[in-house]
């Protein structure tokens, strides 16, 4: 898939250059079974032309609509990708990096799409744009990585120096709480519900061929019954680490017993 350059002028088209598009995760899976389904690409150049490091985006979570409504809309944008995030509100993305290893849900307020915000970006849940477009070379980072994004929100009035911001007649501090949801290009004061996103059919059918070529079995990292849940329905085929440190008293206390039994069966 090209990213194509062109130029109008005196009406007549010129096109300038083209590069491989950069498409988000859910993109890239979708486009690339749509090209085997037209028979221009067989299932095994399918699966190793898709970067399989973007597939890890692809679970992300979306607001849940049927709890939304007891929340407050406070502002609205262009959405920027399909996923939604709840988290603090932060002005200066230098604090970022001290936020995130406090394992803070961060969402980054910015005047405008800037590459300056790269490495920020890789760490926050969310991010809103007070001017920017969706064809930004930030914004395509943004959609690669389906973080949850609201931009160019017209309503919205950024004072760095006071670290508040304004949205119509709300006033917003840094450290305050809100929801956006990436995919309608909308603001919430608050935390809003948000569910995990359904695995798109697609996937379930790039994994089906991927069965067909692998020579591995591939296994899950998870530590509760909702991780397990999620691991499955991305195709994976069973437990390969537990981080036990993460388990509760019981969970400790059922694995031990699990691991003793095993044992005696054995000798």
């Amino acid at each position: 898939v090209q990213n194509i350059h062109f130029a109008i002028e005196n009406g007549a088209l010129h096109l300038l250059y083209s590069k491989n598009a950069k498409l988000a995760a859910e993109a890239e899976v979708k486009t690339g079974v749509d090209l085997v389904n037209e028979k221009i690409l067989t299932q095994r150049e399918c699966i190793n032309l898709i970067y399989a490091p973007l597939l890890q985006y692809l679970p992300h979570k979306l607001v849940d609509h049927e709890e939304n409504q007891v929340k407050k809309l406070i502002g609205k944008g262009i959405s920027g990708s399909t996923a939604s995030a709840t988290g603090k509100i932060i002005f200066n993305k230098e604090k970022v990096n001290e936020l995130a290893k406090k394992g803070e849900n961060i969402i980054l307020f910015s005047k405008d799409c800037s590459t300056d915000d790269y490495v920020a970006l890789t760490l926050v849940k969310g991010y809103v744009t007070q001017f920017g477009s969706a064809i930004a070379d930030s914004s395509i980072l943004i959609r690669e990585r389906s973080i949850a994004s609201v931009l160019s929100c017209k309503d919205l009035e950024i004072n760095e120096q006071r670290t508040e911001c304004r949205i119509g007649d709300h006033i917003l501090k840094e450290g305050d709480v809100i929801t956006i949801n990436g995919a309608k290009g909308e603001i919430y004061e608050g935390a809003v519900p948000l569910i995990d996103a359904p695995v798109i059919p697609e996937y379930e059918q790039l994994l089906n061929w991927a069965d067909g070529f692998k020579k591995m079995k591939v296994m899950m990292n998870a530590n509760n019954p909702h991780e397990v849940a999620l691991g499955k329905a991305y195709g994976a085929e069973g437990i390969g680490s537990v981080s036990y440190t993460h388990l509760t008293l019981p969970t400790i206390l059922l694995v031990q017993i699990s691991v003793v039994a095993v044992s005696l069966k054995k000798k």
